[in-house]
């Protein structure tokens, strides 16, 4: 148990934990949003269509940042990049997918099914520093 001499040295100690923390929860959780959006295709091959497989590849994740009394990061569904076939934009795509619409083939509800583990994922990682 580490000794501390001033309120400021808490306060560090406390901030690098939560910066450990948060750095082990971004990277399982990218994991975690990886493996949901590969799963994705793994309900066939459209015939009316034909893949591009950008969703596979649309994962991000930023590098964990440290402010007031704590540290962020945050994972997502990058919707900047467009695709290149089509009449939808990728905002456009990526909802009809998780949402089954459009005629898109695929395990939908993969963002829902991510955000229900992130918040189990970071429990665990502060409860492992304590």
């Amino acid at each position: 148990m580490p000794v501390f001499t001033s309120m400021g040295a808490i306060e560090q100690h406390f901030k690098a934990i939560a910066r450990d923390a948060v750095e082990e929860a971004t990277e399982k959780s990218f994991t975690v949003l990886q493996h949901a959006l590969h799963g994705f295709y793994g309900s066939g091959s459209p015939t009316m269509y034909q893949r591009t497989f950008n969703l596979g590849t649309s994962g991000k994740r930023t590098g964990v940042s440290s402010g007031g009394s704590g540290a962020f990061a945050e994972v997502y569904i990058d919707l900047g990049s467009g695709y290149g076939t089509g009449t939808f934009s990728k905002a456009t795509v990526v909802e009809q997918a998780e949402n089954g619409g459009a005629g898109i083939l695929g395990l939908g509800d993969f963002w829902s099914r991510t955000e229900s583990q992130i918040q189990a994922v970071l429990n665990s990682a502060v409860a492992s520093r304590i």
